[in-house]
């Protein structure tokens, strides 16, 4: 990748500076957001796969997940998405959900689907949406109500570089190159963890199998109990950011791993007081 030798000020807070010969320009001049909604309900949209922010994975453009409406039983009005449309996640834009669409498809109103200009390569929006600059920009201005979004009269305003459009491609194919060798090497190193991990627990095991299993558990442990249920904490009462909610699948090789996103407020905490989790349960 070529370094430039001339600069500019980009006369953003958010961009700092740029090569000298590229264009500086705003999202508004450069992206056309899609407008109208369609039924899920109905054919032959029920059957298209329907994009929402938990289908995509975080930083990386990809989508993880593939449902169609029917299968999620969508029932709101969705957008509709084309081949080669970015689709971007306003809900909670610090969590940087972003994705090129690689068939027609549907996404839902927690997302913007959007097409370009033709000054403007797709891919290269997409690395740019999801790198820094952009992301900053973003996070930043959906601090301003309770729930982190992005509205279209904010996004509008984002600043936008525009190069060649050689440039862009040049620049996408580059990234493309470069982040399929890393995934390739992520992907190499999973499996080489999930192989020390299963190396673990046969450990574990082999260990085990040499315990007295005569002892009953009530013998040795002085309080066993079920967590809160029914009535008792409802998955409408999470919220991000508060005291974590262990649920089973917070429970990964031996750890507890929690998740953010599902916790409750200290009230709710204090409440539930007699089923909290110390250190070393």
């Amino acid at each position: 990748m070529r370094s430039y030798a001339e600069m500019k000020p980009a006369d953003s807070p958010w961009l700092g500076e740029v090569p000298a010969h590229w264009e500086l320009s705003r999202f508004r001049y450069e992206a056309m957001i899609n407008r109208g909604q369609v039924d899920p309900r109905e054919e032959p949209w029920s059957g298209m796969t329907l994009i929402a922010p938990n289908h995509i994975e975080s930083n990386t453009g990809r989508i993880i997940s593939v449902e169609t409406a029917e299968e999620q039983g969508a029932d709101s009005g969705k957008y509709l998405l084309e081949p080669g449309q970015l689709v971007y996640s306003k809900i909670r834009p610090a969590l940087n959900k972003a994705a090129i669409a690689e068939t027609q498809a549907l996404c839902s109103a927690d997302m913007y689907a959007m097409s370009f200009t033709d000054r403007v390569e797709p891919r290269f929006a997409l690395y740019y949406v999801l790198a820094r600059p952009f992301h900053t920009f973003a996070t930043i201005i959906s601090m301003r109500v309770k729930m982190p979004k992005v509205n279209r009269e904010e996004l509008a305003d984002a600043p936008w570089p525009v190069p060649p459009l050689d440039e862009q491609r040049a620049i996408a194919d580059y990234l493309d190159r470069e982040t399929a060798r890393i995934d390739t090497l992520i992907e190499e190193q999973q499996r080489l963890i999930e192989m020390l991990r299963e190396r673990r627990w046969a450990v574990v095991e082999r260990g085990v199998a040499l315990l007295d299993w005569n002892t009953p558990l009530k013998s040795v442990a002085t309080l066993i109990q079920t967590g809160p249920f029914g009535s008792q904490l409802k998955s409408g009462e999470y919220e991000d950011g508060g005291t974590s909610v262990i649920n089973p699948s917070h429970m990964v090789a031996g750890e507890v791993v929690p998740d953010p996103r599902i916790a409750v407020s200290a009230e709710k905490a204090e409440q539930l007081a007699r089923h909290r989790l110390e250190e070393d349960d």
